[in-house]
């Protein structure tokens, strides 16, 4: 038996455009269940839940588009498990692509999830060191004007004092002196 699930957002399809895909996937207007997602989170799939307890094994839910079925990678994940421990399918009219899910999807996914989450984690911690040594700390650029500057003229004509020294003086990078007072002669 083919039953239909809605899921209304603010940004996703509108509810005529997913009661068409359904019914050109040929579920009945009785065999559709919806949940309201367009107000804010905490979301509740109280609908998407009493299907789950109809579906049975052989069974077939139908959805727009992959999106419609949860919010987020770990819901739709465990949603999907559920539905093949019924032994029943998902039907994607978006894609018209059928899965059944396998025990060993579970592991498969976490596995790739783990491997992108743990390039992205190093990624991070290379730019997080790099920034730390570049200087290139973000957010607007220190302001070297008034009397900052002209303390920093003072300062910049001594040659006792290094670049690098005036800057942490006056708490600005070593890249802003030269910006503002050229090099040094």
């Amino acid at each position: 038996m083919k039953l239909g699930y809605v899921r209304l957002s603010r940004a996703g399809p509108t509810l005529d455009a997913q009661l068409c895909a359904q019914r050109d996937a040929g579920v009945p207007p009785s065999m559709i269940m919806m949940d309201d997602h367009r107000g804010s989170a905490p979301y509740s799939f109280e609908s998407r839940s009493l299907l789950l307890h109809s579906l049975k094994s052989g069974d077939e839910l139908v959805v727009a588009a992959a999106s419609r079925l949860g919010v987020g990678l770990d819901d739709v994940l465990g949603f999907l498990a559920d539905v093949a421990r019924i032994g029943a399918t998902v039907f994607d009219a978006e894609t018209g692509q059928r899965f059944t899910w396998h025990p060993d999807a579970a592991g498969i996914v976490d596995f790739a999830r783990r491997a992108t989450s743990g390039t992205r984690l190093e990624v991070i911690a290379k730019m997080q060191r790099n920034r730390e040594t570049s200087e290139h700390l973000g957010g607007p650029r220190p302001k070297l004007d008034g009397e900052l500057l002209e303390r920093a003229r003072k300062m910049w004509g001594d040659p006792s004092l290094s670049a690098r020294d005036i800057a942490d003086e006056l708490e600005v990078s070593v890249r802003t002196l030269y910006r503002h007072l050229g090099d040094r002669k």
